[in-house]
């Protein structure tokens, strides 16, 4: 029974808490402190969303111009790889011209009846010359296929990890 007494007391303590607490609530709605206080949370609330807002159209400002800029540093890239397959191209279309000239002297000569070692050693190094120049350009468009591949595979793995 002395359990029964003590649920019963702190039931009509709690009502009593209750029914005080309910005294302390107003009447008819929020008072003119409490609407003025809501009338400025909501503006606080406001000027929040318009300063995210602006900060979303700046983010995504600042994402387009990383965006330029990243298509920029490719495109001076492109161009540095197409100049240096330019000077590849210039020195070999040199080459060939070079070779092409002392082939037909030395064809020449021969037909001549003339066999001059000097002349075929010439001929000899212009060719090799040649074979340099081509090397050279294969080296630099390896070089640039290797680059190539070391900026994909960088660019892919953070995905992977």
């Amino acid at each position: 029974m002395s359990d029964l007494a003590a649920v019963e007391h702190r039931i009509r303590e709690a009502l009593a808490r209750v029914d005080a607490g309910i005294d302390r609530l107003p009447i008819g709605g929020p008072s003119a402190a409490q609407t003025d206080e809501i009338a400025k949370l909501r503006l606080l609330l406001d000027a929040e969303r318009a300063a995210r807002a602006e900060a979303e159209g700046q983010l995504a400002d600042f994402h387009e111009a990383v965006e330029a800029a990243s298509a920029e540093k490719d495109d001076d890239r492109l161009l540095r790889q197409i100049d240096a397959q330019s000077l590849d191209n210039q020195r070999l279309r040199a080459s060939v011209a070079s070779l092409r000239e002392e082939l037909r002297r030395l064809t020449e000569a021969l037909a001549e009846g003339i066999a001059d070692p000097d002349m075929i050693n010439h001929a000899m190094a212009i060719e090799l010359e040649a074979l340099r120049a081509q090397r050279a350009s294969e080296t630099t468009e390896m070089a640039d296929i290797l680059l190539e591949l070391d900026r994909i595979v960088t660019a892919e793995e953070p995905a992977h990890a």
